[in-house]
């Protein structure tokens, strides 16, 4: 089932982004990797992120860019059959 999430967002993404209009998005696999993208911005971002990446879990990631990033919050989550 994990394949099947990872392959399904890898396909969803790119389409949504051009359907918004998102000409140069950025993607990571670290949390760390995207709070130094944001620190350094002074765009609006939006953060998709996976609540399982291998260096901050979703509460490490938001504590530490409420820290260091100008942010706004909307948590989604989805959760799927085992």
């Amino acid at each position: 089932m994990e394949f099947c999430k990872i392959f399904l967002l890898k396909d969803f993404l790119p389409q949504w982004f051009q359907k918004k209009s998102i000409k140069n998005p950025y993607m990571a696999e670290k949390g760390g990797e995207i709070l130094n993208r944001l620190k350094n911005s002074k765009k609006l971002a939006i953060v998709i992120y996976d609540l399982e990446t291998p260096d901050l879990n979703g509460l490490q990631f938001f504590n530490r860019a409420s820290k260091q990033c100008r942010f706004e919050i909307s948590l989604q989550s989805y959760f799927s059959n085992p």
